[in-house]
């Protein structure tokens, strides 16, 4: 990008990226506008940050190209300075990313899909544990019950025991 002509000059391989006509010359404004959605902001703040400051940087966006593909894309830029160390403008590198950003995701998924089926054994087995030791805890209780009623002869009493029993 040239500050002083408002240029920014694309080589044969980003023009290829971004699905454009070889030889396209476009100003900062129409430039910024590959960038998708809030990464936008983002690509303007790096950049001014790049030609005010000199701050370079190295991030990974979202690209939207002529023809309307989406994709991501790692941006690489630098200021380019006079003899005096005037910030000229800034130079840099495009790289798609699309193939390594979606298998990342791909693994990524394929990991949540693998923790969330881990909770839910975890949750079974654990559910399963705790209605193993109840139904131990009601069979000492059963039995019990069933110890008194049998040395019991009181009518009212035994019913209450039966009552108990069957619950």
């Amino acid at each position: 990008y040239d500050i002083a002509a408002d240029r920014v000059t694309l080589s044969p391989g980003v023009t290829e990226i971004l699905d454009e006509e070889p030889g396209v010359i476009l100003d900062f404004d129409t430039a910024i506008e590959y960038f998708e959605g809030e990464d936008r902001e983002r690509a303007r703040a790096l950049n001014r940050a790049c030609l005010q400051d000199g701050e370079p940087y190295d991030d990974v966006f979202r690209f939207r190209t002529a023809r309307d593909r989406l994709i991501w894309v790692r941006a690489v830029a630098q200021p380019t300075l006079a003899g005096d160390g005037t910030i000229l403008g800034a130079h840099g590198a495009l790289q798609d990313v699309t193939d390594l950003r979606e298998a990342r995701d791909s693994e990524e998924r394929q990991t949540l899909i693998a923790m969330e089926a881990q909770k839910h054994e975890s949750i079974g087995r654990l559910t399963g544990g705790v209605a193993h030791d109840f139904n131990n805890l009601l069979a000492v209780v059963l039995a019990n019950l069933e110890m008194l009623r049998d040395d019991e002869t009181d009518d009212e009493r035994l019913r209450m025991f039966d009552s108990a029993i069957e619950a």
